[in-house]
């Protein structure tokens, strides 16, 4: 894949620390797109503990 393909998305969560704990999992999710090439996605999921 060209380096220049790669699309980053960046997501930022800000925590109120006197809340209760919580746990981001980040994980990668390969898309194939209609013309055959595939794209990796890095979706972030929060998790309330």
């Amino acid at each position: 894949m060209i380096p220049e393909q790669d699309r980053v998305i960046t997501q930022v969560v800000i925590l109120d620390a006197d809340k209760k704990p919580i746990q981001c999992v980040v994980r990668p999710l390969q898309i194939r797109c209609a013309d055959g090439t595939r794209e990796n996605l890095w979706m972030t999921f929060v998790v309330d503990l």
